[in-house]
Parts: C-alpha cells; structure tokens; sequence
C-alpha cells in the first residue's frame, strides 16, 4: 500500500498536540510497513525543516497564514469562511499536482478541515482513496467561543464564523470516501450526517514506555498553545474565578504555566504564586517536574493530547467534561472532573492534601492510558481499515 499524507503544518518538530496526532499516523504507515510520502503546508508558525525528515520523502509549500483584520472581515460576508481560505495557495497546489503526476497512490490522507481546500484538484489528478482525518468538529469550537465572548462585536463575528464552518462541515465529507474521527465523540457527529461514509475512530496513540511514571506532588501545572483561543479562555476564566480563591486558602501551593506561544501576561500573577514557565524545551520534562494538571477547557472537539500524555506519566488530572472528551474515563477513578468553580474548588482542596488520592487517580490514569491508547494497536487498526477501503 502506498499512502500520501497531505497536512497543514509540518508534523516536525512535535510542538504542539496537532503535529503529534499528525506524526503519529505517519509513523504508524511507516511501522506497518506502507510506503508514505508527505506533502506539507509551511507556515511562519510552523516552518518545514527538511532535516527532520531523513526516513520520509517529505516536501512543502509556504503560506503566510497570518491573520488580515481586513481579509478577514470581508471574508465574513462569503461562504467559505477566513480561517479555511487563509490556507489556499497556488504554490501548494501545483506542488500537490506535480506529486500525483509523477506518483501513483492508493490513500490519500487529508489531516484536518484545512487541508480540505485541495479536495478537487486531488480528484482531478487521482483516482487514489480519499480519507479525511478530522481533528476535531471545528464549528462547535467556535459556537462556544462565540457563547463565552462578551464583546458584541467579536461575538458577531464568531457566530458568523461558526455558522459557515457548519456548512462546511455538513457538506465536505461527503466528497470523501472515507472519514477516521479522532474521538468517539466526534465520529457520533460524522455518523449522524454521512452514514453512508465508512467511519472509524483512530485516536491518538500513546507509547506509555516512553512516559516515566513520577511521584505526584502537590503543586498544580497548566500547559498548552496558547495561540489555540479555547485554551487561553479556559486559563483566564480558571485564574479569575478558581486561583485566587484558592490561593487566599492554600499561599503555599503553587500553579506552574507553560505552553507555546504564552503571553507574558501570566507573568503579573506571580504575587498568586502563579509562575509563568514560557515555552518550555520539553513539556515531558515540565509535566514530569510538577503535580497535578488543570484543564480548565469550555470549548473544543477531538482529544487533548497532553492529557493522555499526563495521564501516562501517571498524574492526576482535573479536567472539565469538554477536556476530557473522547476519554473513556470514570470520574473519581481515573480522572477527576469539575465543570464549576466550586467543583474546581472542592477537588483541588482534596488533592492539594491527599497524596493517596492523587497516586490512586495517577495509577488508574496510567493504566487507562495504556490499555485503551496503545499506539501499536492503533496503528494496526489504522491499516488495516485502509485495506479495507482499498479492496
């Protein structure tokens, strides 16, 4: 079997949860044996460095992604909404049709809504398999940052957003042959509209021999992008509304922020005990160092990778219900959950004393991780459906 994989973002180096998801399908072709290229979008975020690709017959295209208030704003009286046309390039095009006039394929791969772009063009110059790999359903992310948004006129602009990504996504995968969801939740959205389309979900695998299981302590750490707007909105509501009230309890317990692309705003709440970490060399090693995780998430859709990754090394995790979707938790076994200020409250007084607690949780957690994420499984998984549609 032979396999492009179209992305858009370098899936290398692995800085954020989205290039893990992505470099992990790849790997798992490579580990199974199927002949994979790679055709990527660079960006000024995210810039293609070849080196990193030794093993891969890996090539790129640069698009200059970044947000134009204008282009934006004008976009949002059209059908295709901004941050989709944002990622439409002639370069990457020809760069995709002089891939497939020279190469025969059996799958072709799209990872993400952002690579949907390049559908026809695909369709034109192959008659390969078409997969899409949603990585989450965009247009409840936005619906949910319009719902939390208090400016009027930037909840204007979300809801508009949101309403043309649905359409997006109510029509999009249609034009695919196949459709492999990162969470159960997310494939329950791409059922209920394309049931003809065959669908699995392969979620994000996770080696737990390359996770080292650490004593809990009991400070509390966040980290994520924070260029993702879920992400900095369930951290500002979290401090506002959950840190200080603890910390007027608990001066000695500290909270550790670190995540790509986090603004030195964080750094005023020092006098909180709050310690803003930047953008760490290793979020493995700054995992490791610290205690319990806070995922304080409102909004969003597929699986947050991190959290499998704490929960692997583990930690115990508090996390909302949207944080902790396409996990198959038990709350209070595995994970503990808190959608409120005073269920954030009450657990992270439990855990800021009891280290049974928090060894019980990281234990459950590890072993969740472990029996339900097991990459090599995944990664079967994932070849074998695709033999599936090829035949």
């Amino acid at each position: 079997m032979r396999v492009l994989q179209i992305t858009n973002k370098p899936p290398l180096p692995l800085i954020d949860g989205g290039c893990i998801a992505m470099h992990q399908i790849t790997q798992s072709f490579l580990n199974n044996k199927v002949e994979v290229d790679l055709l990527c979008i660079s960006t000024l975020k995210h810039p293609f460095q070849k080196k990193l690709y030794a093993k891969l017959n890996a090539q790129s295209a640069f698009i200059d992604t970044s947000i134009q208030p204008f282009k934006a704003f004008r976009q949002s009286f059209k059908t295709q909404p901004y941050i989709l046309k944002r990622f439409e390039s002639k370069a990457f095009e020809d760069l995709i049709i002089a891939t497939l006039k020279n190469n025969s394929y059996d799958v072709i791969h799209f990872e993400s809504l952002y690579t949907t772009p390049y559908i026809e063009v695909v369709k034109k110059h192959s008659t390969a398999k078409l997969v899409y790999r949603p990585h989450n359903v965009e247009h409840r992310i936005w619906e949910a940052n319009a719902a939390l948004e208090k400016n009027a006129f930037k909840k204007a602009y979300l809801q508009r957003m949101a309403k043309q990504l649905k359409k997006v996504e109510e029509t999009i995968p249609a034009l695919f042959d196949a459709i492999l969801p990162i969470s159960i939740t997310d494939e329950d959205f791409f059922r209920s509209h394309f049931s003809s389309t065959p669908t699995k979900t392969i979620s994000i695998g996770i080696d737990t021999t390359a996770y080292q299981k650490t004593t809990n302590n009991h400070s509390f750490f966040h980290i994520g992008a924070m260029d993702w707007l879920p992400n900095q909105q369930g951290l500002d509501w979290f401090i506002e509304n959950v840190w200080k009230d603890f910390y007027s309890k608990n001066k000695t317990v500290p909270l550790h922020l670190a995540g790509k692309s986090i603004s030195d705003y964080y750094s005023q709440f020092q006098t909180l005990n709050i310690h803003n970490h930047g953008e760490v060399k290793s979020a493995k090693d700054f995992m490791n160092e610290n205690g319990i995780m806070i995922a304080p998430l409102f909004s969003g859709s597929g699986i947050r990778v991190k959290i499998l990754e704490a929960m692997a090394m583990g930690k115990t995790v508090i996390a909302t219900e949207v944080a902790a979707k396409g996990i198959p938790y038990t709350n209070q076994k595995d994970i503990l959950i808190a959608n409120t200020k005073e269920e954030f409250l009450e657990v992270m007084k439990k855990c800021a004393t009891d280290s049974h607690l928090i060894h019980s949780i990281g234990e459950n957690a590890h072993q969740l991780i472990a029996k339900n994420f097991n990459i090599d499984i995944l990664g079967e998984n994932l070849v074998s459906f695709y033999q599936q549609i090829i035949h």
